[in-house]
């Protein structure tokens, strides 16, 4: 069969229909709309929120931040943030509670372990705050960091 033929038979038979695809490729556009704008407002409250902390005004951030990682599935940024303003408020042990749970969900993330370093000093637990970067130290050292990024270069220099 040639080729002409072979698409001839195709079209007729409702396969390669272009008023289906049409149909798909719009609804597939849509969502991914959806999904493009969901995550643009999500980036844009995590901006918002930096910006409260940047101002000084951390309680405001920690009621933000608390609720952003109640409401849904939460990037490492709102922990670190959290944490952060917790911190300059001096609850410490808050800050700890915080860091501890991104400890866990973030296991391979250097900003967080840095973060956790000075929470744990902070709470004057400094075995803990001495194994946390020694682990920071070993997992840059064996390059098990896939994508490393601007904050993860900076933690490991800190460290």
């Amino acid at each position: 069969m040639l080729f002409r033929e072979r698409r001839a038979a195709n079209h007729s038979s409702g396969r390669n229909n272009p008023k289906g695809c049409g149909v798909a490729k719009r609804l597939f556009c849509r969502l991914a709309g959806l999904a493009v704008s969901g995550w643009l407002a999500f980036a844009a409250d995590l901006e918002d929120c930096q910006k409260l902390y940047l101002k000084g005004e951390y309680s405001e951030c920690i009621r933000l931040a608390s609720e952003a990682m109640s409401d849904r599935f939460t990037r490492e940024g709102w922990s670190l943030l959290l944490t952060r303003s917790h911190l300059e408020l001096g609850h410490y042990p808050e800050a700890q509670t915080v860091i501890s749970n991104a400890l866990r969900r973030y296991s391979r993330s250097l900003p967080v372990r840095l973060l956790a370093h000075e929470v744990f000093l902070e709470n004057g637990q400094t075995a803990q705050a001495k194994e946390v970067l020694q682990e920071l130290n070993e997992i840059a050292s064996s390059r098990r960091i896939t994508a490393p990024d601007a904050p993860s270069y900076v933690a490991v220099g800190k460290a």
